[in-house]
């Protein structure tokens, strides 16, 4: 799993669009200024068929920004899916299949800040 998560770090800090922006792994520090992004491992399941080990999972990438609109977050929005979207990662021990989106719930925070939280589907064939 923490091939999984290094190669979707290494491949943000690879892309000069979504670089400037942090990327925390399951949360951001207290003080963290926005805008930020944290991604985390939502749901894994090991599927065994034949002789065929896999790994389904789903992803989650949370935008969060302080703005009054939500332009800024549907912007990082539009970077992170321009990357992401379909992307064949390098996994070390694994065999990409599927790296395809599945959803996004932008919300506004009661702290009035916007976090649009972006769901990818991962299926990946353990070597």
């Amino acid at each position: 799993m923490k091939a999984i998560f290094k190669a979707i770090k290494d491949k943000w800090d690879a892309e000069a669009t979504l670089n400037p922006y942090k990327l925390y792994f399951e949360s951001a520090p207290q003080k963290a200024s926005m805008p930020y992004v944290v991604y985390l491992l939502v749901t894994g399941i090991p599927e065994f068929t034949m002789n065929t080990r896999m790994e389904d999972d789903r992803i989650q990438f949370s935008i969060f920004s302080s703005k009054n609109s939500s332009e800024e977050a549907q912007d990082i929005f539009e970077k992170l899916i321009a990357v992401f979207d379909d992307v064949v990662l390098t996994i070390t021990g694994y065999s990409p299949v599927l790296f395809e989106r599945a959803e996004r719930v932008p919300t506004k925070t009661p702290e009035e800040a916007w976090q649009y939280n972006v769901e990818y589907h991962l299926l990946n064939q353990k070597q």
